[in-house]
């Protein structure tokens, strides 16, 4: 009569093998998508912000591009989503209310949803964090 055990051993090995992979930290953006370089903004200064007398621009560390809204990829619109926010002097990120008489309401939403894990550190002036009100532009192009 052939032995278990070989084969019973064997699988407690493969447990073993999955439930290291599955301790592996993952980081996720607020769509619950892995943080990859194809989900995350590049680093670098924001361009477009108010003040400009300022001796460094906020920057952002790291950010997660918006997702294309499933209803609106599905009919095929495309759109460019202009969103302004402000940057607080302990680098938090806000966002302006979403005007839906601005038209493009789906893609605004995306976009303000991805700002809200964003790592930026804020504007500086004389050596001190100060507020600042930024605008960013995102183009929903089908592909």
């Amino acid at each position: 009569m052939p032995t278990k055990t070989p084969l019973a051993a064997l699988c407690g090995v493969a447990l073993l093998v999955l439930q290291g992979c599955a301790t592996a930290p993952v980081s996720l953006d607020p769509f619950g998508r892995a943080s990859t370089a194809e989900t995350m903004l590049p680093p670098g200064p924001f361009k477009v912000c108010v003040p400009k007398d300022v001796d460094q621009a906020p920057y952002l560390e790291s950010g997660a591009k918006p997702l294309y809204p499933i209803r609106e990829r599905i009919l095929g619109r495309t759109a460019m989503a202009k969103i302004v926010f402000t940057v607080k002097p302990d680098g938090t990120v806000t966002h302006r209310p979403i005007d839906p008489s601005k038209g493009a309401q789906w893609f605004l939403q995306h976009a303000a949803v991805a700002t809200q894990d964003w790592k930026v550190r804020p504007a500086i002036k004389d050596g001190q964090p100060v507020e600042s009100t930024c605008q960013l532009h995102f183009n929903y192009v089908l592909r």
